[in-house]
């Protein structure tokens, strides 16, 4: 009798573990945008643990950081590079930074948050290509990469009824994601901005979703010979035309294609990121650790490509992703 009990509670014990297994919830806040590609990492995770379940609340990026700082989100999933007054609120709570960890590269034509930037000019106008250093000298008067400030057509060498013309700059306003990422890639952190640039700021629609400035910025340069303008590519028509860019005053010019952009060759490409709350010296969670493992992962990042909005990180990039959680 004894003997049987005893092998009733071993086989208990052995099968309890399979059949009344805990579930831990994965909890992520963020870029409304990300929601089919989160999906689709979330489902091939799921495959070999069975035992996680993901709670996605995807309000939009303004409040993905708050979900970390206020502990009801263990993921941000942003869309872009975190801006400066994303990061204060979290930085005040906790006094450390939030680790940020790159799972893709931004595209240029589908999701208009994070995009890669491009620079336009009017169909009319002879530029075909420019330099951040010449950038810096047309959309910025600090000049962190050029030496003076570039303001007529002429100053770029363009002649007859170009040269005496002032160069009219467009943009995203510097408090949106797309003006932020400029200030820092093109103007090098700078504030100083051209005090005649035109800033287009995104807006709020009906459904409470935001509403990028890119088509009004467009628009704008459409309607101006003269104009230069960063929007994106998703809101090109025939009326402008993109400029090929290098990063320094030597060297190839990149045209803003897929090609350039999937290899980070393009200088205005731009990066997914998804951050989360880890206290220096301390372990991720387990389980969390696990999934940003796979999303890094070669399987993880073949998914990225299915969106059709993004592009896979190289190896290297991937490896030093993977560093960041250890």
């Amino acid at each position: 009798m004894n003997t049987l009990v005893i092998g009733v509670a071993a086989l208990m014990a052995i099968a309890l573990p399979c059949s009344a297994q805990s579930t831990e919830t994965i909890r992520i806040w963020g870029n409304d945008q990300m929601a089919t590609l989160l999906g689709y990492w979330e489902a091939a995770f799921r495959q070999t643990r069975p035992d996680v379940r993901f709670e996605d609340k995807l309000f939009g990026p303004a409040s993905a950081m708050a979900g970390i700082y206020t502990e009801v989100a263990d993921l941000s999933v942003m869309g872009h590079e975190l801006q400066t007054d994303e990061s204060m609120g979290f930085e005040w709570v906790h006094q450390y930074k939030a680790l940020g960890i790159e799972v893709a590269t931004a595209g240029l034509q589908k999701h208009s948050n994070g995009a890669a930037l491009v620079i336009f000019v009017h169909r009319d106008n002879p530029i075909r290509q420019l330099s951040l250093a010449q950038l810096d000298a047309i959309f910025g008067s600090e000049h962190k990469r050029a030496t003076q400030n570039i303001r007529t057509w002429g100053d770029l060498g363009l002649a007859g009824d170009w040269k005496d013309r002032p160069i009219h700059a467009y943009g995203y306003a510097s408090g949106t994601e797309g003006g932020a990422f400029f200030r820092r890639r093109v103007l090098e952190n700078s504030y100083k901005w051209n005090c005649d640039l035109k800033e287009f700021d995104n807006a709020q629609g009906d459904d409470g979703k935001l509403v990028d400035a890119g088509p009004r910025i467009v628009a704008a340069l459409e309607a101006d010979r003269f104009g230069i303008a960063f929007s994106k590519m998703m809101y090109a028509n025939a009326s402008v035309k993109a400029v090929a860019l290098r990063e320094f005053d030597s060297g190839p010019y990149f045209e803003p294609t897929p090609e350039n952009v999937a290899t980070r060759a393009y200088p205005l490409t731009r990066t997914v990121m998804v951050y989360l709350n880890r206290q220096p010296d301390k372990p991720i969670r387990p389980r969390l650790q696990q999934f940003l493992e796979y999303v890094l992962s070669r399987e993880g990042q073949r998914q990225a490509t299915r969106d059709g909005g993004y592009f896979p990180l190289s190896a290297d990039i991937a490896d030093a992703q993977l560093e960041k959680l250890k």
